[in-house]
């Protein structure tokens, strides 16, 4: 029946699990949340080299200070990726995310977007083994043996 709510809505937002409209805004949060995955292991690749350097330990507060942030890392990389496709979340999602991040990520980058949403989830591993390498660079340059 033309004009019902569901059509509306569909002409809207589009169904979930289908690919955007591409005149939507979200193109900028998706930017922005991985410029902040990309901070987030440079940061900490680069503050694991320095310890490593100056031979000390981590602390526990920043150690915990690192896993919460990690937590608003990519829980707003899960919001930027996933809304265009009206994914809907569980309440308590930073437990949730917490938890199972190895398991979580992988679902809701497969369920939104199959193979692509599978190659952004290389591409993290990507950005984290790449900071990780170019940070083992500088501690070896700067480091004598």
């Amino acid at each position: 029946m033309p004009g019902t709510t569901t059509e509306l809505d569909a002409s809207f937002a589009g169904d979930v699990g289908q690919r955007p409209d591409r005149s939507r805004p979200f193109r900028g949060a998706r930017i922005q949340a991985w410029a902040l995955v990309l901070a987030f292991f440079a940061v900490l690749n680069g503050m694991g080299v320095l310890y490593w350097t100056a031979e000390l330990e981590v602390s526990a507060g920043l150690t915990l200070l690192i896993r919460a942030l990690a937590l608003v890392v990519f829980w707003k990389l899960l919001e930027a990726e996933c809304a265009p496709y009206r994914i809907a979340f569980p309440l308590d999602m930073g437990f949730l995310l917490y938890a199972s991040n190895f398991l979580l990520l992988p679902y809701y980058f497969w369920r939104t977007q199959r193979w692509r949403g599978l190659g952004k989830l290389l591409a993290i591993v990507g950005i984290w083994l790449a900071t990780y390498a170019g940070f083992e660079v500088v501690a070896w340059l700067i480091v004598p043996e």
